[in-house]
């Protein structure tokens, strides 16, 4: 494994544990408002919650020791390849050097290996605490007194009591309103607006992943409940309106029957004008006045809302910019570095061509010299077996010529024939009355052994 994939591994991990440590304070504010609750139902939550804590903080201990002998040996390999010392180059051992970075690859190998599995493991109860989570804030009771968002009061449409009695489709839309709090589904109007807003624009499988991204306390699973209620909340609402249509048109169909009947019969007598009661007109005017406050406050509370998610996002935009220079700095910063790099070692290539270059001249005037030695030396040599050789046949002529002053021999062809004076000795010798010993035949144990010399007698 490369250094790359060690800082990419890294890099996940302090991701993830930012969105460990998101989950962990929601989780905390959460368990902290139960406590204050009641503090004798809650407190095995606490103790789990404070037991689970215990047992993160000592993974977390024991992963940064087992990181540290890694970045020890890497740093001791990094100090020995440095190129900036030229005499630990020169003398490195590459067998040790190449043992260490085999034991390096492979505890890499180890620490990856560790790293996958306690992700995944943590993936798996991220989610696990993302649902238990969601659960409870959904079985929590909208009181004051937790801290949590309090649902606001909605309105249901006035509808007649003979309308919802003739048509159950209406009387079971508005119980649906009144159980899931209004038509929100139980969410605030801004979160319902993100959804609305997402699920138009992108497919309602992958609406979670963007809601998500906006507001990461919401889980999948509140997403897909939020969807399906939604589903039913849309259907039920075009059923009401089918029989609201069916009912304006009855309404329409009797007032015409009921025109034409008075174009037939005679106008009543007109009823006289009753006076309205003082009383009456003094409560209709506050409940207007009190209608007209609270539609104020509700465009206040909108305007704020709105003022404060456009604060919010202008500063997401400030912060991504901020990013984004960040980033554009460390890319050109590492872009000047691998610059500085190249040219370095463009300088060092040079640099050894240059001593290589020099070596090889002085090789080979070194070489020219002793190509010159050489030879000079096998022309002495030769020189020397010509000298010889003269001498010697100087030599051999001085000698024929005195053997030629004391020996004068005539050519004779005949003497070619005649036996010598030594052969004819032997043949006297031969011809002579004394008998020669003839030899005898004997066995190899009796033939006579090298004698001992008389110095090593007695050793």
């Amino acid at each position: 494994m490369s250094l790359s994939e060690l800082v990419a591994i890294l890099c996940g991990t302090t991701q993830f544990k930012k969105k460990e440590t998101f989950l962990d304070n929601m989780r905390n504010q959460l368990i902290q408002d139960l406590v204050n609750k009641d503090a004798e139902t809650f407190k095995p939550v606490y103790d789990f919650h404070n037991a689970v804590k215990a047992e993160r903080d000592l993974d977390q201990e024991r992963m940064e020791k087992s990181t540290l002998p890694l970045i020890d040996a890497f740093k001791d390999i990094k100090k020995e390849s440095s190129l900036n010392n030229v005499e630990n180059l020169k003398n490195l051992d590459l067998s040790s050097f190449k043992k260490k970075m085999i034991a390096f690859e492979k505890e890499l190998s180890d620490l990856d290996q560790m790293f996958t599995i306690t992700l995944k493991k943590l993936s798996v109860e991220s989610d696990e605490l993302e649902e238990e989570i969601g659960e409870l804030q959904r079985n929590l009771e909208p009181v004051d007194a937790l801290g949590t968002a309090v649902l606001k009061p909605f309105s249901i449409s006035t509808i007649p009591p003979a309308i919802a009695s003739k048509y159950p489709e209406v009387e079971q839309f508005q119980k649906y309103l009144k159980d899931w709090g209004g038509h929100s589904g139980g969410w605030t109007d801004e979160d319902h607006e993100v959804f609305l807003r997402l699920r138009a624009k992108h497919n309602p499988n992958s609406v979670a992943y963007y809601l998500r991204q906006e507001m990461p306390d919401i889980s999948a699973a509140e997403v897909a409940r939020h969807e399906s209620w939604y589903q039913e909340y849309c259907a039920l609402k075009a059923a009401q309106q089918r029989a609201i249509n069916d009912w304006r048109e009855s309404q329409n169909l009797s007032k015409k029957v009921d025109l034409h009947q008075a174009a037939i019969e005679p106008p009543p007598a007109p009823s006289p004008v009753k006076k309205r009661d003082p009383a009456i007109k003094e409560k209709i005017q506050a409940w207007k006045e009190a209608k007209q406050a609270e539609l104020e406050a509700d465009r206040e509370r909108r305007l704020m809302m709105e003022e404060k998610r456009r604060s919010e996002e202008e500063a997401r935009i400030l912060k991504q910019m901020e990013l984004r220079e960040k980033v554009k700095l460390y890319k050109a910063r590492k872009l000047e570095e691998a610059h500085a790099a190249a040219v370095a070692e463009q300088d060092r290539a040079v640099q050894e061509a240059q001593k290589a270059a020099e070596m090889a001249n002085t090789l080979i005037k070194q070489y020219r010299q002793e190509d010159t030695k050489w030879i000079e030396r096998k022309k002495m040599q030769r020189l020397h077996f010509i000298l010889e050789e003269e001498q010697r046949l100087e030599r051999e002529r001085a000698l024929a010529a005195s053997v030629a002053k004391d020996i004068n021999v005539h050519r004779d062809p005949r003497r070619l024939l005649q036996p010598t004076k030594v052969w004819e000795k032997r043949l006297q010798n031969s011809e002579s009355d004394e008998e020669v010993e003839k030899p005898t035949v004997k066995d190899i144990d009796q033939v006579k052994h090298l004698g001992i010399p008389e110095w090593r007698l007695g050793l």
